[in-house]
């Protein structure tokens, strides 16, 4: 027969003090934020984040601990944690993409089933879906245009994108820049760069 010695004995029950300590601070957060989804997930990703905050695993889980979490770091609760609120964000986000690859009429009903499964088992965020709407709904949006509509619309983002070339003001005319001294055009230089003050002395701003 093996018997368990006091050490042995010691940390088990450690141990069965802590999963209680646990299982209570748990069921004290599920309570105090009912939109939560009750799930392994969600209590795992609870236990991690307040052990992560403390820096330890020793510390003892409580309520109050994970509130102060939540006030470091508030965007944790909205973003991270499956909540109600978020599942019906992401659910809705999930019609609107197959409403809208539907619309198009590339996609048949299987397809349009392929991909609700790949967005919901692959557990896309709010994030990620929100990105794949604005896609669909940009890619839609060009199709209404011919090619050269289409060119024409990528030359002016393209020129809109541009940086900007630098200016001299108004007031430091092509006369003023030639009456400068070598350290005033130097300064000019440094400010506005030497196309600034070329383009001013040629006329061409």
């Amino acid at each position: 027969m093996k018997f368990r010695t006091q050490e042995t004995l010691r940390a088990e029950r450690a141990q069965s003090q802590h999963q209680f300590w646990e299982d209570k601070f748990v069921n004290d957060v599920y309570q105090a934020f009912p939109t939560l989804v009750r799930c392994t997930a969600t209590t795992k990703m609870v236990l991690e984040a307040i052990y992560q905050f403390a820096g330890t695993t020793d510390v003892v889980p409580t309520l109050e601990l994970f509130k102060v979490l939540l006030d470091a770091n508030p965007e944790f609760f909205q973003s991270s944690l499956p909540n109600q609120r978020l599942e019906q964000r992401k659910t809705e986000l999930i019609n609107d993409i197959i409403e809208l690859l539907a619309t198009g009429g590339k996609y048949t009903t299987f397809d349009l089933a392929t991909e609700r499964k790949r967005m919901t088992a692959n557990q896309w965020d709010v994030t990620k879906l929100e990105a794949r709407k604005a896609d669909i709904l940009e890619k839609q949006r060009l199709n209404k245009f011919s090619a050269p509509e289409l060119r024409e619309q990528l030359a002016n983002q393209r020129a809109a994108n541009a940086p900007q070339r630098p200016v001299l003001p108004p007031e430091i005319t092509a006369a003023v820049v030639k009456k400068l001294p070598p350290a005033g055009i130097k300064d000019l230089i440094h400010r506005f760069s030497v196309v600034a003050v070329n383009d001013r002395l040629f006329g061409r701003s």
